[in-house]
């Protein structure tokens, strides 16, 4: 019943095959990834929150951008707050008594030294905000953005070998293996590993075989900034599951 609530997404016979978990034994979702914190598989999981002690997937990921939401603008308003009320001792020793203002801001070292942390906490928490309303925008989890960091990187690296051997004569355009050609991520990241193994364990690595990776993937769920942003505020799986529900 829940595999069937939570199978909303296609496989994209690239970073998701249909396949079986070889923990929990069951049949794995697209996008989905097994949580060792809390031993189960998460639908469209994203990351393990340490600060909220859960995993966040498709359920609970609009949530995590709200909380996010609200403690940034908390660090703004503490960081205004507590910038007001600086500058107004300030005005008015410096006004009224004519102190230095080194020894105004030593008078008052914990009003300055908060708003120093509130104001890196703007900025830490802010740009962890922006990056995940990016991810957002891209139909991308935190999970899947290092896979496809991976696999760019690998992309380049095949590329240039790739024309380093067009440039040599080695083979003709189009005589090695294509990217297209059904490789999946875990494929590459395989052989990536093997190819690592063989230098660190001091062989000689098979670098006859030369991979023409082609164009680049593209992101199979990525549908538009507002079609992204909608299946994040009303998750695929409750819609699926009012469907149900009104039949």
């Amino acid at each position: 019943q829940t595999l069937a609530k939570y199978d909303v997404y296609p496989y994209d016979d690239f970073l998701y095959t249909n396949k079986i978990c070889p923990t929990l034994k069951i049949r794995k979702l697209a996008r989905s990834k097994y949580d060792k914190y809390s031993d189960r598989h998460v639908p469209r999981f994203d990351h393990f929150c340490g600060w909220l002690n859960q995993p966040i997937g498709e359920e609970n990921y609009r949530w995590f951008l709200f909380f996010l939401l609200i403690h940034v603008g908390m660090c703004v308003y503490g960081s205004t707050v507590l910038y007001l009320l600086l500058r107004g001792e300030i005005e008015d020793e410096l006004g009224f008594f004519q102190t230095k203002l080194v020894m105004v801001a030593w008078k008052h070292i914990w009003i300055v030294v908060a708003f120093l942390l509130m104001v890196i906490m703007c900025f830490v928490l802010g740009a962890f905000f922006a990056f995940h309303l990016w991810l957002t925008a891209k139909n991308m989890t935190t999970n899947e953005h290092y896979k496809w960091r991976e696999i760019k990187a690998w992309h380049q690296q095949a590329t240039s070998k790739y024309q380093q051997a067009l440039r040599s004569g080695a083979i003709r355009p189009d005589g090695g293996k294509t990217m297209a050609s059904g490789m999946t991520y875990y494929q590459i990241r395989s052989k990536s590993t093997e190819r690592d193994e063989e230098r660190n364990g001091g062989e000689i690595a098979n670098d006859g075989i030369i991979i023409n990776p082609g164009p680049m993937r593209s992101n199979a769920y990525d549908h538009g900034v507002v079609r992204n942003f909608g299946e994040v505020i009303f998750p695929l799986a409750l819609r699926k599951e009012e469907r149900r529900k009104n039949l």
